[in-house]
């Protein structure tokens, strides 16, 4: 509105002034947001549409402790923590008192994940099992990186497994674990003592000694006469000679028995082929 106002004195002097009035509507305002639902680190888009000029500036609180103002009518938040959050707008009018508005949304948790960070097992021996030790939900669904869908894990190969759990609002948690080999998994079947510094002595080739407690090897002929006896778990291994002599080519029968820290026991027997 223009506003005009005259005036004079006595008749004489006029002078005239103009001043213009601007008169804002006070909208309601509102935003939009989506999604109504979310999981623990994701994000909500909120746009506010009230395309109004007299609006200064925009008050957001999103329920989480973070706050801002600014003029934009888009934004995105991330949320960190799960809860329901009630986010609050606070229009800034130019002439009108502020205006107000407040929606929700939820954040649902990840689900949590235990497992052991490093296992070991031998690959002849019992397979060792991995689990989740965090509480679960009858809807949660488990899929190993193996392909299975079942809460427990039957680990026959060392390896690097995961496990994504997903609950029952779609969301999804990872966890992983590192399964080792920890035993005498690759026994030699034949060796050739013949000092040319290549497979001259008998001895398990993987042999992990920092998980080694206690050690045998025998060495047998086939009257089972016994021929060699070590207990070192980082030693050489037979030569072929039993007292100071080389024995003939031909097979000889191997038992090794280990103790691990753990108190896991392996024993193993066969035949090894001396080759000359």
């Amino acid at each position: 509105y223009e506003v005009l106002l005259t005036g004079n004195h006595n008749g004489i002097c006029p002078d005239t002034i103009r001043k213009t009035i601007v008169v804002d509507s006070q909208f309601a305002t509102f935003f939009a947001l989506y999604p109504h639902e979310i999981c623990e680190g994701e994000s909500v888009t909120i746009k506010h549409y009230l395309n109004d000029i007299s609006v200064q500036n925009l008050e957001w609180q999103y329920g989480d402790g973070n706050a801002i103002i600014h003029g934009d009518t888009f934004v995105q938040h991330a949320y960190d923590r799960y809860g329901k959050m009630y986010i609050f707008l606070n229009a800034i009018y130019r002439g009108c008192p502020p205006a107000s508005y407040t929606d929700s949304v939820t954040v649902y948790p990840v689900p949590l994940i235990d497992l052991d960070e490093h296992l070991s097992l031998c690959v002849s021996s019992s397979p060792v099992t991995i689990q989740n030790r965090q509480e679960h939900e009858d809807h949660d669904r488990y899929l190993w990186s193996a392909g299975d869908t079942t809460r427990k894990l039957k680990i026959v190969h060392p390896g690097t497994y995961t496990l994504t759990l997903t609950n029952k609002h779609g969301c999804s948690g990872i966890g992983m674990v590192y399964v080792s080999k920890d035993c005498y998994t690759d026994i030699p079947n034949a060796f050739t003592p013949n000092g040319d510094g290549i497979n001259d002595y008998f001895y398990p080739r993987q042999l992990l000694s920092q998980g080694v407690s206690s050690f045998r090897m025998q060495i047998f002929n086939r009257w089972g006469q016994l021929l060699f006896t070590t207990i070192h778990p980082d030693g050489r291994g037979w030569d072929g000679n039993f007292n100071g002599q080389p024995q003939q080519e031909g097979a000889y029968i191997y038992r090794i028995e280990v103790e691990f820290h753990n108190g896991r026991q392996e024993q193993y027997e066969g035949n090894v082929t001396l080759v000359r």
